[in-house]
């Protein structure tokens, strides 16, 4: 009984809060709410933001393979039935899964007008490098970008983030001209993270050398890895070179 009076409570809060708490929730677990009740059944639809972890593949067969089929399988299936706006999906997986799926999905979103999107792929993700899709950027809505173990090759038609505000790239490739064109196509960057980046190796001493970073709104900078040094023009960090 006092857990039917809590679902109630839950059931009567405004939909932005219960948005909220079920965006916390693993994909997984947000479409088992349906089951709650007849008032739950459909909520999962209109969720705007899809967490999707390795814990929506678990299988008891410890086969990698089958968890990403069944992960991808739950991710579709959601997709298709959603019905309101998605402005945050992440993807944070340990499986190395399969490049066109996460081509399909990351379409499907920019169609749809993704704000934010998080691409957490580990360490198994990285034997198999994924190269972001032609789709990615042409998503002028996008906010937020994060991504890990990705390869980034931007398409001639490639003409910037007018809305991008936060970029954070970790364990990426990009060659450094490319990176710069980049970044200086994001007009109101604030905050910048480029961690342990790589160019495909191409470097004969290793590093980058020198990165030039032109983002005049520019608040935040993290940088660690094979730069030799940073330069800034027009920061408003209040330096200009590290």
């Amino acid at each position: 009984m006092d857990n039917l009076r809590m679902l109630d409570r839950l059931s009567d809060l405004p939909w932005d809060i219960l948005d909220n708490i079920l965006g916390h929730l693993p994909i997984k677990d947000a479409v088992k709410t349906s089951v709650f009740s007849r008032k739950w059944r459909y909520k999962w639809f209109d969720l705007s933001k899809l967490v999707v972890d390795d814990s929506c593949g678990v299988t008891t067969s410890m086969n990698v393979d089958k968890e990403w089929n069944q992960l991808a399988k739950l991710v579709y299936n959601v997709l298709l039935a959603h019905r309101g706006q998605i402005d945050k999906f992440i993807l944070a997986t340990l499986l190395s899964g399969q490049g066109k799926d996460l081509d399909y999905w990351i379409a499907f979103l920019c169609r749809n007008g993704i704000k934010k999107l998080i691409l957490d792929l580990g360490y198994m993700c990285s034997m198999y490098e994924y190269k972001l899709p032609s789709s990615l950027f042409s998503c002028q809505q996008l906010s937020c970008l994060y991504i890990m173990h990705c390869s980034v090759v931007t398409p001639h038609t490639f003409n910037g983030f007018s809305n991008l505000v936060s970029l954070q790239m970790q364990s990426c490739t990009v060659l450094n001209g490319v990176l710069e064109n980049l970044i200086s196509s994001c007009p109101i960057l604030e905050t910048l993270v480029l961690s342990d980046v790589d160019d495909f190796g191409l470097s004969d001493v290793g590093d980058f050398g020198s990165l030039n970073i032109y983002a005049p709104n520019l608040k935040s900078l993290h940088v660690d890895g094979k730069f030799m040094s940073v330069h800034l023009e027009h920061s408003l960090l209040g330096f200009h070179t590290i």
